[in-house]
């Protein structure tokens, strides 16, 4: 391991956090009552139940990059890449679509706090990448 051991279980850690806030609308790929159940919206068309399930695959997609950067560091810019993409398209749209469902806005309030976990792991990121814990102890 080439990088302090505080870094790699740091990003372990919130990688694998950001993964499993990113799993639960994997269930969606059931369709039905579970769709109803996240996002509140009656998906009786079978159009917009097939991109609601699709939109859960998108998830799991999403929580594997993520779980697959947390624990192999040569992954781990295109899980962070991911992962700002997933939160910031959904932030963005969200803002501009208010207002939205009770349920829309957990998944909002949800993204919000998965940035507190995404910044710092970003910025530390770059930091390394620009050298900024090079030839420490390890430790």
């Amino acid at each position: 391991m080439s990088e302090p051991r505080w870094l790699y279980w740091g990003h372990a850690v919130g990688l694998t956090l950001l993964a499993l806030i990113h799993l639960p609308p994997v269930i969606g790929v059931v369709g039905g009552d579970s769709l109803q159940r996240l996002y509140g919206v009656a998906a009786d068309d079978a159009s917009l139940q097939l991109l609601l399930r699709h939109r859960a695959m998108l998830f799991a997609i999403v929580s594997g990059i993520a779980l697959l950067g947390a624990w192999l560091p040569s992954l781990r810019a295109l899980a962070l890449l991911t992962v700002w993409v997933s939160l910031g398209s959904f932030l963005l749209l969200a803002w501009q679509s208010a207002p939205i469902s009770a349920e829309l806005a957990r998944v909002q309030r949800i993204d919000v706090y998965a940035l507190i976990v995404l910044v710092p792991l970003t910025v530390l990121a770059v930091a390394q990448r620009y050298g900024a814990w090079r030839g420490g102890a390890g430790g």
